[in-house]
């Protein structure tokens, strides 16, 4: 009994590497980007050849070298923007292949703008002007939130308060890579009833 078994794993060891051997090992994988600009998650799936005994080594361009024998799909936190050298090694036996990728995460835009005047009574007319300064490309959209369900777009708007308060102000920018960067001033316009 002792024989057959013995006889039976090396058939099945001889059968592996006969396939591995026939069919060799491919190294694969595909990558999906939440975001072009950093900070930024990228989520890594294998596609390589699957069996027993196979190992996978990943190379995220981060300077940690993960090895494992499962096939499960990794995520890596890129926080700062620029080219990294993503590698996949698959090894089964005596078998090795190798892939790689250069993924590149760019610098976003940096938004900030000012506001004059900051006080006033109502009506009180306030000229916002954006002042963001672009990353790696060209801001697209310029777009404004006033907290009181009103919107405008452009790099300087103007905008009536008719009603006492205080008011938040959002400014959101958007470049060609489609990276966006929020500012939000709070409690930054101050409008006073107008005297009887």
């Amino acid at each position: 009994m002792k024989l057959f078994k013995s006889k039976y794993c090396l058939l099945l060891l001889l059968l592996q590497i006969f396939v591995l051997s026939s069919y060799g090992i491919t190294a694969k994988f595909s990558y999906i980007q939440i975001s072009k600009c950093s900070p930024t998650i990228v989520t890594f799936t294998n596609n390589s050849t699957r069996g027993s005994g196979i190992t996978y080594t990943w190379n995220f361009g981060l300077g940690a070298i993960v090895t494992t024998t499962d096939y499960t799909v990794k995520e890596q936190v890129y926080t700062k923007a620029g080219k990294y050298r993503v590698s996949l090694q698959v090894t089964g036996g005596t078998e090795t292949d190798t892939t790689s990728t250069i993924i590149t995460i760019s610098t976003g835009p940096a938004a900030n703008f000012n506001a004059d005047p900051l006080y006033g009574c109502s009506p009180l007319i306030v000229k916002f002007s954006s002042k963001s300064t672009t990353g790696d490309s060209d801001i697209a959209l310029t777009s404004w939130d006033f907290r009181n369900g009103d919107n405008a777009v452009g790099t300087s708007v103007q905008y009536t308060y008719t009603s006492p308060g205080i008011y938040d102000v959002i400014l959101k920018v958007t470049d060609k890579n489609g990276c966006s960067c929020i500012f939000e001033d709070d409690k930054l316009i101050t409008v006073a009833e107008k005297p009887k």
